[in-house]
């Protein structure tokens, strides 16, 4: 019974090792890929300066003030 819960346990460690790496290889992508979507979203709110974001309604609008919030946040 031991050698069962031992072997239970080393089993678990080793997901949750695994789980980890896979998080933190994913936290570093996303922190590589920053600069990038900074300047993507920066790049389409500088667009729709051309395009009156004033006159921008409805989804549009909330897409907006959410690449501005994500720029100020940032």
């Amino acid at each position: 019974m031991f050698c069962k819960r031992a072997l239970a346990d080393k089993l678990l460690a080793q997901a949750c090792a695994a789980t980890k790496r896979v998080k933190n290889d994913a936290n570093a992508a996303l922190i590589a890929a920053a600069p990038d979507l900074m300047a993507a979203l920066e790049r389409i709110l500088e667009h729709g300066d051309r395009r009156n974001l004033d006159a921008v309604r409805g989804d549009d609008a909330e897409v907006i003030s959410q690449a501005l919030a994500t720029i100020k946040k940032a």
